[in-house]
């Protein structure tokens, strides 16, 4: 985790959406890995994935798409 937050702490010259993407990737595969461990059955866990996960990890990598900072 550590890689992914230096990365995508700055706002220096030069940041592109791919560090908005590599957050979303970070938190995707973490957000899995512990809802994989919290004993949820499987349609539970495909609902969390679905319902929560997957609008805040879109809207990450959105940000990097739209953010003037990040082109």
């Amino acid at each position: 985790m550590s890689t992914a937050s230096t990365k995508t702490s700055g706002t220096a010259a030069g940041q592109t959406g791919d560090d908005f993407n590599e957050a979303a990737a970070v938190l995707n595969e973490m957000a899995r890995t512990a809802v994989s461990a919290s004993g949820m059955n499987p349609d539970a866990q495909a609902h969390f994935r679905e319902t929560f996960l997957a609008p805040v990890r879109d809207g990450i990598a959105d940000a990097g798409r739209t953010n003037p900072r990040a082109r």
